[in-house]
């Protein structure tokens, strides 16, 4: 493929055929230029009278003078800044221009809100320009490809030749980075920049970095296709290049990205930034918008998007709530954000609140008092931040054995847990049994990088099916994140001289004496193994030697092949042993004759913890527990390439730091408990863990929910057992497990009035009509009636009753008969039709509307009722039932309601990807019969709005 064209030129006719294809009009930079009226000036690349058309087409109702006001308005820079422009135009094109103000006829005030692109595309004029000029004093450009939507630029591409070596995507980016530098107030509605050598693709906002530019390099159902993966299509028309057009710059998707998909927010640190979703956030947010749908009619679980660490589950985030919120069926819904760290909850908190997109300003919860307060009562709307834990019981509530108050019984309540694989599977009587408690009719959602399935702590159980999986292989391929090597360094640790398994079997029998065996199973895996082994002194010396030895080696090549040191992360599995391996850092690096890694000071020191904690914390990890704003400083030393900090040492971050599952440790106990007399408490805290485990399993169940006063006594009494047995232990001078006091911690922790009805048909003297068996002496007692107004009145409604039942939802006729009887009843308020004329006009149509139910089988074969409104739709344009005929028309309208049934699933109408996956699957079937090209756009508008009709009927 390269061979044959592979040059500039070739490339940008095949991306005016591919955009031609998805139905934008191709002209030349000739036709647009200011020579021949269409732009102002070289240096502005608006097409004013475009837009000006389309004003005046999507506000008719604003005086024309007032139109050419607000324009003048929006094109007017406010300020120099590109970027800060872009916000402006965005917000115009996306939310309409609200700053006209202006008095009408009759003296009143007026305050439209201005649409300059309409959310359906049929109302939209596309151009694909080639080869636009710029120019001004100082520079001269052409723009390889412009495309405009109402005279507005909206993305530039800029393409290179992929048979010369010299030249990448990079270069088009950088070239592009230019343009953006030399005129950027001709980006300022510029949606996105695309840049391409051919045999690679990327896009992004005018103002992204190339490290945040993204392939578009998945079908219309979201899967992934890789070069020589389908050979559907030929070379060229499959190529990266070809299957971004076809993704971003499909009508209905070009739109959706448009409105809500488009993200702008402000920071401190670093000030406007605009983002541009990439396809799997894309295409995972509004499945999950339809997977809500459901859940909100059904059992409540949304289900798990699962993304790999920096897919930008942030944004995901931020983007779902912005489209629940638009979601008609939905009823504008109150957002829960949950985390169980309060760093968490801040992070996610600032996020939301810089964003442009978020439909209402969120309120981080601080208390569980502010919690109740603010969803008690609440009637709709709402995004709220909290944590997991303020979701708790007052200690009056414990000490009576309540259950946890209902906050809101609403079913529109969308719960979003960030990493639910922490915290929210102990539904009997925890933190996540209180959530459950307190808004017993909401729908949850997960987004996680980690989702688990380990017995009852099962994230798909807990939260629904996958709604979307985005994995670190295609993280890699798509450049979200950098690949991730793996060198194997393993420390032995050697048994102690003369200690025997059956030594370590007798202490630890020893030590979880009269436990059950949850509780030492969980003893052995966290305690035993992880502080013990992993954290033993010999074992992170060495650790530490090797480490400082490979970061010399490593930091040696950085600097020669990059000329900067670089940043090491180490990954600790307690927090105690990340205080231990900081400690052998410093010293390690004291006795080699460097004393400066430590300090105490924020900004000093060349090695710092990272790790979550409280003022309760002891020991050597209190040394290192700093605040919220304490964190942020040294983050942001990681970050900074010339500061000296070189090792930073956290925890809790293998699903950060790795982005993948870490598998069960193979050391695991595996040899048969000994047999101990077991006393009555320790069996009955046995069964009572093994009847915990089961409720975690099937608890969710509707069957078992007035169970659960039964299951909650149970788990009360084994706490209280093990309270006092622990107490025992500590008496009689045995050690109490850590991880048990940890378990027993989080248990205890946790209209208008009507007048005289009147029959009309029995005040006119007549029978109710039925229009399909219309006899000659009903017809006559029609035109007999004493009481002619109430006859004609009787006759309408009969006729808007029956017209909806025998068309059975088809618009197109719908509103043929609609307009029909208008028209009629008009003319006979205006006098133009005397009583007796107008009864025979409705009993003519009433006759029509009989045979409307058997339009169908005149065709060959027969048309079902989907098939025919198809067929309606696509008739209605005269030009292409003349053209086409009837039986042609009849097989495509066929073939498009077997597309919809095969390839469509039932919440389309909800799902955005699918609506813009319909489109091209319409527009491909309409060229392949040639329906006409000028009537395509129409036709295509016409069918979708049938297939919604259809689709709600049968939702209803």
């Amino acid at each position: 493929m390269a061979s044959r064209r592979a040059n500039e030129a070739a490339w940008e006719q095949l991306a005016l055929d591919v955009l031609a294809d998805l139905g934008w009009t191709v002209r030349t930079g000739e036709d647009i230029s200011p020579l021949r009226g269409e732009r102002e000036s070289w240096a502005d690349p608006t097409i004013q009278p475009r837009l000006a058309a389309a004003l005046t087409r999507l506000n008719p109702a604003v005086p024309t003078t007032y139109l050419h006001q607000a324009q003048a308005e929006i094109l007017r820079p406010r300020s120099a800044d590109a970027l800060t422009e872009n916000l402006r135009l965005h917000e115009a094109m996306t939310a309409g221009y609200r700053d006209l103000s202006y008095l009408d006829a009759d003296g009143v005030e007026q305050n439209p809100t201005l649409r300059l692109i309409s959310h359906k595309p049929e109302e939209n004029e596309y151009l694909a320009v080639n080869q636009v000029r710029i120019q001004d004093r100082d520079h001269h450009r052409r723009f390889d490809v412009a495309l405009y939507v109402n005279g507005l630029m909206v993305a530039v591409i800029e393409l290179k030749d992929a048979a010369n070596e010299r030249t990448s995507s990079a270069g088009a980016h950088a070239q592009l980075a230019t343009y953006v530098c030399e005129f950027p107030l001709a980006f300022r509605s510029v949606l996105a920049n695309i840049a391409s050598d051919g045999t690679t693709a990327l896009y992004g906002t005018p103002f992204t970095g190339l490290d945040h530019f993204s392939p578009w390099n998945v079908d219309d159902d979201g899967a992934v296709i890789r070069p020589g993966d389908r050979q559907d299509y030929d070379d060229e028309w499959h190529s990266p290049l070809a299957l971004l057009l076809r993704g971003l710059f499909n009508l209905d998707r070009f739109g959706q990205l448009l409105r809500g998909y488009t993200t702008y927010a402000a920071s401190k640190e670093l000030g406007l930034v605009k983002r541009i979703a990439k396809p799997h956030q894309y295409f995972a947010v509004t499945a999950a918008v339809g997977h809500t749908v459901r859940a909100t009619r059904g059992d409540g679980r949304i289900g798990v998007v699962w993304h790999t660490q920096g897919s930008g589950k942030s944004m995901e985030m931020e983007l779902y709530a912005a489209a629940v919120h638009r979601e008609p069926a939905l009823g504008n819904p109150t957002i829960i954000v949950i985390t169980d760290r309060t760093e968490l909850d801040g992070q996610l908190h600032r996020t939301f609140a810089a964003s442009t997109i978020v439909p209402e300003t969120p309120v981080q919860i601080t208390s569980r008092a502010q919690l109740r307060e603010a969803l008690t009562g609440l009637a709709t709307g709402g995004i709220f931040f909290t944590t997991l834990q303020k979701f708790g019981l007052a200690k009056e509530e414990r000490d009576a054995g309540l259950a946890h108050p209902t906050l809101t019984d609403r079913h529109n309540v969308l719960v979003v847990v960030d990493e639910a694989h922490r915290s929210h599977y102990d539904d009997l009587d925890g933190y996540a049994r209180h959530l459950h408690d307190a808004l017993p009719n909401a729908s949850f959602i997960a987004f996680t990088g980690t989702p688990i399935a380990q017995g009852e702590r099962d994230t798909r159980h807990v939260f629904g099916d996958d709604i979307d999986v985005y994995d670190l292989t295609r993280a890699v391929e798509d450049g979200a994140t950098v690949p991730v090597y793996f060198e194997p360094r393993h420390i032995v640790m050697r048994r102690a001289e003369g200690v025997t398994d059956e030594d370590i079997d007798a202490a630890a029998d020893e030590a979880t004496l009269d436990l059950d065996d949850i509780e030492r199973r969980r003893v052995e895996a966290a305690v035993a193994r992880i502080n013990e082994v992993y954290g033993h002194p010999d074992r992170i010396r060495k650790l530490v030697a090797d480490l400082l030895a490979h970061w010399d080696q490593r930091k040696a090549t950085m600097r020669a092949t990059l000329e900067v040191d670089g940043k090491a992360m180490v990954v600790a599995a307690t927090r105690e042993i990340a205080a231990c391996i900081y400690e052998e850092v410093v010293r390690q690096r004291r006795q080699a004759g460097d004393d400066t890694w430590h300090s105490d000071a924020l900004d000093g020191g060349k090695v710092k913890v990272i790790v979550s904690g409280s003022a309760s914390d002891t020991g050597a990890v209190a040394a290192h527990v700093r605040k919220e704003h304490e964190q942020k400083s040294v983050k942001a030393r990681v970050k900074a390439a010339d500061d000296p900090l070189e090792i930073v040492i956290v925890k809790d971050m293998f699903e950060e730091a790795r982005s993948y599952d870490v598998p069960a440790d193979p050391a695991a106990w595996s040899e048969e408990i000994p047999a101990h007399p077991t006393s009555v408490s320790a069996r009955y805290r046995k069964l009572a863990g093994q009847l915990n485990r089961a409720w975690s399993i099937g608890g969710g169940s509707e069957t078992l929910a007035e169970r659960i006063a039964d299951f909650r006594f149970h788990s009360d009494v084994r706490v209280l057992l093990a309270k006092q047995q622990a107490e025992l232990c500590r008496a009689s001078g045995r050690p109490v497990p850590e991880e048990v006091e940890r378990l027993l911690r989080s248990l205890i922790a946790e209209h208008t009035g009507s007048g005289e009805v009147v029959d009309i048909y029995a005040a006119a003297g007549i029978d109710r009509p039925d229009l399909t068996r219309l006899t000659p002496a009903a017809l006559d007692k029609i035109r007999q009636t004493k009481s002619p107004h109430l006859a004609i009145e009787a006759l309408r409604a009969a006729l808007l009753a029956d017209a909806d039942a025998v068309t059975g939802g088809n618009i197109a006729r719908e509103r043929q008969f609609s307009q029909r009887l208008a028209e009629l009843m008009n003319r006979y308020l205006n006098a133009h039709l005397t009583a007796a004329e107008i009864i025979e006009e409705l009993i003519q149509m009433a006759k029509d509307i009989a045979a409307e139910a058997r339009r169908g089988e005149q065709f060959d074969p027969p048309l079902d009722r989907r098939q025919l409104a198809t067929y309606d739709a696509l008739a209605t344009n005269e030009s292409a039932d003349l053209i086409m005929g009837q039986d042609t028309l009849a097989k495509i309208a066929r073939e498009l309601v077997d597309v919809v049934r095969r390839g469509v699933k039932t919440d389309w109408t909800v799902r955005e990807d699918v609506r813009a996956k319909l489109r091209s699957s319409i527009k491909r079937l309409l060229v392949k019969y040639d329906y006409p090209p000028d009537q395509q756009q129409e036709a295509i508008a016409r069918v979708i709005e049938q297939m919604e009709l259809f689709a709600a009927k049968e939702e209803a």
